[in-house]
């Protein structure tokens, strides 16, 4: 199989403000978004490769556990059945530091946005 490299990973609305604080009567909460540790290239053959776009993306939403594993990926934006399926692929193998609350690791919903571009 060829690499595709991926140019672009943006992890879109949820990491964007990593840290927030809340009101728990009058003690104040903090929180912090999870944080990518480990990404994995989209993997597709040169047949595969041949019948893509230039340039497309793959917008991806999950939730991460409080191990940091992504689980209940879902394709919100679609470029495709083969690059879905390959999108998929490669973000179950992604790895972060989960969210936390109150220093606590908790489940947290993240959309990862990916460009994917012919090189």
């Amino acid at each position: 199989m060829r690499r595709m490299i991926l140019p672009a990973l943006a992890l879109l609305p949820v990491l964007a403000q990593p840290k927030a604080f809340a009101m728990m009567g009058d003690v104040p909460m903090q929180s912090s978004a999870p944080r990518l540790t480990r990404a994995v290239e989209v993997q597709l053959s040169d047949k595969e490769l041949a019948s893509q776009p230039a340039e497309t993306n793959v917008v991806v939403r999950a939730t991460i556990d409080a191990n940091g594993n992504p689980r209940n990926l879902t394709v919100a934006h679609s470029a495709g059945a083969t690059l879905d399926k390959r999108a998929l692929e490669a973000v179950s193998q992604y790895r972060f530091v989960p969210a936390t609350r109150d220093n606590e690791p908790v489940e947290a919903p993240v959309t990862i946005s990916i460009k994917i571009q012919k090189q």
